[in-house]
């Protein structure tokens, strides 16, 4: 069993005279203040993130399974246009909770080393959410995930 926990907080502060070259700017420095709030999180960055990880080994039996879960609070993707007193909200993601199980199986056939591999992703169906808050949650980038799967078998020369 392997788990940790981070809790970051973080505060951008903006001062006067403070510049940024934006993508649409064509090259010319503008207000910082018009990208940026003063107090406000660090861009992509999550007040919490958590992983917990349960695996079991059998040396005899040449296997292993582990079990993957991770947890990510809320975080700004993007800042939200306009001036201190106008600016739209900044843009949210919250990643949520995933799972995912890998196993994996060694064996021998003949005199040949094999290997054979099970990995199972998002098994919790998260979607990706990114919305905005405008008095209602406006969604802006949400779409389903999935759960994918791959197997393998590999062959030890």
């Amino acid at each position: 069993m392997q788990a940790n926990y981070t809790y970051s907080k973080s505060e951008v502060q903006v001062e006067t005279g403070d510049t940024v070259l934006s993508l649409g700017g064509g090259g010319v420095p503008e207000p910082a203040s018009f990208f940026i709030e003063d107090g406000s999180r660090l861009q992509g960055q999550s007040e919490h993130v958590a992983n917990l990880q349960l695996g079991w080994e059998d040396d005899t039996a040449r296997s292993q399974a582990t079990i993957i879960v991770n947890f990510v609070s809320e975080r700004i993707t993007a800042r939200g246009a306009g001036s201190a007193g106008s600016r739209e909200p900044d843009y949210i993601q919250d990643p949520g909770v995933t799972m995912d199980f890998v196993y994996r199986k060694d064996f021998t056939v003949g005199n040949r080393e094999l290997g054979f591999g099970l990995e199972l992703r998002n098994l919790l169906n998260t979607d990706f959410d990114e919305y905005q808050e405008l008095g209602n949650k406006i969604l802006i980038n949400n779409y389903e995930v999935g759960t994918s799967g791959q197997i393998s078998l590999t062959a030890r020369f």
